[in-house]
């Protein structure tokens, strides 16, 4: 076993050949004030962060936009959410629409202290067709591994109006999903630190 940060025991840094790795990047950045996907934070761009940590966990990544493409990130891997539906359950179904593989590993683009180990943490928690998030306060859909199997239902969903991950997360049934609860990310060594997104530019 590998040793994480803190000298716990984190799962081994290996890439997994069944998940695509998904940075979800088509928020609008109405609150940051400027594309926070292009947004340096200590030394890297955020795009830069998100695209590389998950390239440590699959070999497989792809960036998931909403409409136009920065110039800034023209040569990533890229596809585009599905402009019928709104928020972020446009992007994971991009995502499992363009995947060959049984997974997506999903992050947002404005996540700077989510590590690479808690990613690796999700993936060894991985159960056949069950999507994988943690919980916080709240659920956190987007820091997740979803079956390319979820697709259908959470298509459905969406076109019949559904637009929120957590509801469609309450309704699913037990034996499709597993929540991480803050006992267990804390027993892994991890802190909610990990989960804290960047809404604004940090003071200089």
């Amino acid at each position: 076993m590998k040793m994480a940060r803190n000298g716990l025991a984190c799962a081994p840094a290996e890439k997994h050949a069944d998940i695509t790795g998904a940075l979800i990047c088509g928020g609008k950045s109405k609150r940051f004030g400027s594309d926070k996907r292009l947004y340096i934070f200590e030394g890297k761009r955020l795009f830069d962060l998100g695209f590389s940590k998950l390239g440590e966990v699959s070999d497989d990544v792809v960036a998931v936009f909403r409409e136009g493409i920065p110039a800034e990130l023209k040569n990533y891997p890229a596809i585009y959410d599905n402009s019928k539906i709104e928020g972020p359950i446009a992007g994971l179904l991009a995502a499992l629409a363009y995947t060959d593989r049984r997974y997506i590993l999903s992050m947002p683009c404005d996540l700077p202290y989510l590590s690479t180990y808690f990613l690796r943490f999700l993936c060894g928690l991985k159960e056949e067709e069950k999507i994988v998030i943690p919980r916080t306060r709240g659920l956190e859909p987007l820091i997740g591994l979803y079956p390319r199997s979820i697709f259908q239902r959470l298509s459905h969903y969406a076109q019949q109006g559904g637009r929120s991950l957590r509801q469609f997360m309450d309704e699913l049934a037990g034996d499709h999903k597993k929540l991480i609860r803050p006992a267990m990310w804390r027993k892994g060594g991890f802190s909610a630190s990990e989960f804290k997104n960047l809404n604004r530019p940090s003071p200089i």
